[in-house]
């Protein structure tokens, strides 16, 4: 005689759940989807973080470089070009001066008092030294503007390059100090040689109107108003 098997019934403990026949919706299992997997997504704060520390180490080095050209041009215009530009004009007017000097050094007393009072009819000694005393002062006022001015470009980027160091320090940033230094210091005496050959060999012998062309242009300028 035939045992008959007995089924043991299905225990909810081993994570199974059976769902009941439907005659409407048929034998229904759930249905998992693949689901494909996301590439990883690379988090914005370092990404950003790193960016901010490029352009703070590059703003460091241009500053560096602009306020140690800064401090070379105010220094070589002030003590060398500015000067070279004076001399430079009373250079071509004693030239110009030159051959009327010789010649009133060839005069004898007579003639020489007969032009100075041709001389007096024309200019009043006073009134052209008080002029000169007075356009002097504007001018020297007027430049030391223009130093102060020159000066606080000078101060103003430094202070922001200041700025920029100390905060560099405060966010601990790995700033090669030494090899900073160094580059733009090198790069601002090479500039400061070249400046210097330039001007010795191409602006100090570059040669400017002649004499002969400026009295040229007097003669034309009388002829045409007289």
């Amino acid at each position: 005689m035939a045992v008959p098997q007995r089924i043991r019934p299905v225990s909810y403990s081993e994570s199974h759940i059976q769902l009941p026949r439907s005659p409407l919706l048929g034998d229904y299992s759930p249905r998992v989807e693949a689901v494909s997997p996301v590439a990883p997504v690379a988090p914005v704060a370092p990404v950003l973080t790193r960016t901010v520390e490029i352009i703070h180490r590059w703003s460091l080095r241009f500053l560096l470089h602009l306020s140690l050209i800064s401090l070379f041009e105010t220094i070589f215009f002030w003590q060398f070009v500015s000067q070279s530009e004076d001399a430079a004009l009373i250079t071509l007017v004693d030239s110009y001066m030159a051959g009327i000097l010789s010649s009133c050094s060839q005069l004898n007393q007579t003639e020489g008092i007969v032009v100075d009072e041709v001389v007096d009819m024309f200019i009043n000694r006073t009134i052209v030294d008080s002029l000169a005393g007075a356009a002097a002062h504007d001018r020297s006022v007027y430049n030391a503007t223009l130093l102060h001015t020159s000066w606080l470009y000078c101060g103003g980027i430094s202070t922001m390059f200041v700025c920029l160091a100390l905060t560099a320090r405060w966010r601990r940033l790995q700033i090669r100090w030494p090899q900073l230094a160094a580059e733009n210091l090198c790069l601002v005496t090479l500039l400061g040689l070249y400046e210097w050959m330039f001007f010795r060999t191409i602006i100090f012998p570059y040669r400017s109107i002649s004499m002969p062309e400026l009295d040229q242009h007097v003669a034309n300028e009388i002829q045409a108003q007289c």
